[in-house]
Parts: C-alpha cells; structure tokens; sequence
C-alpha cells in the first residue's frame, strides 16, 4: 500500500533537501602561524538541492552586526568575506 502523495512528497524532502549550515572563520595569526579564528558569518545553504532547471535557492547569512544576506552559496558567502582578511568555510 502507498502513501498518499503528501506523505511521499515529504519523505523524499526530509531525505534529500537538507539545509547545509556553515560558517565562515576570519582567521588571526602572526609570522604564518595560526592563533586563533572567529566566525565572521554562519548561515544555511540550500544551493546542492535545486533541479538543473531552476535557478539555485543559494545560501542565507548572518553576519556581524547584524548583516544579512544570502549569496549563490555559501563558497559565494566565504568568497565575500576574504575581503576582510584570511578565512575558511567550515560545514557544521
């Protein structure tokens, strides 16, 4: 017996369109050696769970003070951040 189409629709969600949380480290170091690190902006990126057809739901952000924001992804969110100094994306 089937489910009804909801209920499947649902199941193949929960299954397959995760949200991905991250964060975004801005790292501190002196003579290239690495000190410490503090997140810079931590999000969701939805950007791997959209048909080919369709344009890509990206990632939405927070970052310091308040900002706010979404990008393509969140490569896109870490790719605006290196403005400010030398950080990693990190998957939690």
């Amino acid at each position: 017996m089937h489910d009804d189409p909801e209920a499947e629709l649902l199941r193949a969600l929960r299954e397959g369109a995760r949200p991905r949380p991250f964060a975004v480290y801005e790292l501190t170091g002196e003579d290239g050696e690495v000190l410490d690190a503090d997140v810079c902006a931590w999000g969701l990126d939805i950007s791997g769970e959209c048909p080919s057809d369709q344009v890509p739901p990206g990632a939405v952000f927070v970052g310091p003070g308040g900002l706010k924001g979404d990008a393509d992804s969140a490569e896109r969110v870490r790719a605006m951040f290196e403005i400010v100094g030398d950080v990693r994306l990190v998957w939690l």
